[in-house]
């Protein structure tokens, strides 16, 4: 598996996860949130606020993961919001 991040103003690089790890929340958290999208946003954005989205893989929707994006990111739209922006669509 591969993950990256993208924007209007730029990209994290790729992070290529070992063949056979489970991408759990926590694997997701520590390996991808923790270790690259925050550092990486805090200097990319600065101060500057910004919206951080993700898909609705299991990692990504899972409650934990949800109530740590909430407490460090200074915004973001959560699995619940992203359903009902896909179920408009």
């Amino acid at each position: 598996m591969v993950w990256g991040g993208i924007c209007a103003s730029g990209k994290t690089f790729l992070i290529f996860v070992d063949e056979g790890v489970k991408i759990n929340h926590k694997v997701y958290r520590r390996d991808i949130l923790e270790a690259v999208v925050l550092p990486w946003a805090k200097k990319h954005f600065g101060n500057v606020n910004w919206t951080f989205q993700q898909d609705s893989s299991p990692a990504h929707k899972a409650k934990r993961t949800q109530e740590w994006c909430k407490a460090h990111y200074p915004d973001m739209i959560s699995s619940a919001e992203m359903a009902t922006i896909l179920a408009r669509s």
